[in-house]
C-alpha cells in the first residue's frame, strides 16, 4: 500500500544540494514572485499602472519519493 502513495515537495530549496534529498519537489522562482510582488507593491503606492509580466517558469522535479500515476500503472 505504502507504493501507492507519493511525497511532493515544494520549492527545491537550495540547500538541498548539499544533502542527498529523494524528495520529488515543485521548483518555484521564489526571487522573482518577490521581485514581481515589490513591483506590484510599488506601482500601486505611486499610482502607476502594474506592468505585466511574463508566466513563472515553475518545474516538477521528479526523484523517488513519487510513483507513477494509476493509469500509467495499469496494464490494457
Amino acid at each position: 500500500m505504502l507504493d501507492d502513495n507519493s511525497i511532493v515537495g515544494i520549492d527545491n530549496l537550495e540547500f538541498r544540494i548539499h544533502i542527498n534529498s529523494p524528495f520529488t519537489t515543485v521548483d518555484v522562482p521564489s526571487e522573482t514572485i518577490g521581485l514581481i510582488a515589490a513591483d506590484y507593491i510599488s506601482e500601486n503606492r505611486t499610482g502607476e499602472r502594474a506592468s505585466p509580466h511574463n508566466p513563472l517558469k515553475i518545474e516538477l522535479i521528479l526523484r523517488d519519493s513519487s510513483t507513477p500515476a494509476a493509469a500509467e500503472m495499469r496494464s490494457d
